[in-house]
């Protein structure tokens, strides 16, 4: 049992400074340095993190758009009477409506 133990710290899988170092290794490449917004290059941890900021606020804002209305359609409307009256169409009658 001894050995398996020897050889999960050899392979870096248990708790080592090899295992930790690599850990540390990757968190680095996960890291933005520096962007880019409207051709001026930010650096820095506060900056960059207020520009993602400022960019995923201005993304998701709410913006109330206009939309056309029905105020100003007319249609074409049924009587009573040709309203209480029930009709039947046809499967092609339907097809050729459409």
């Amino acid at each position: 049992m001894a050995k398996s133990v020897y050889t999960l710290d050899k392979m870096g899988d248990a708790n080592s400074n090899f295992f930790h170092g690599v850990m540390f290794s990757r968190t680095r490449t996960y890291v933005i340095m520096r962007v880019e917004v409207n051709g001026e290059r930010i650096e820095g941890v506060n900056s960059v993190r207020e520009a993602v900021f400022n960019h995923f606020e201005n993304h998701f804002k709410f913006v109330t758009l206009v939309r056309p209305g029905m105020e100003n359609l007319s249609f074409n409307t049924l009587s009573l009477v040709g309203a209480s009256r029930q009709m039947s169409f046809t499967e092609d009658e339907v097809k050729r409506t459409i």
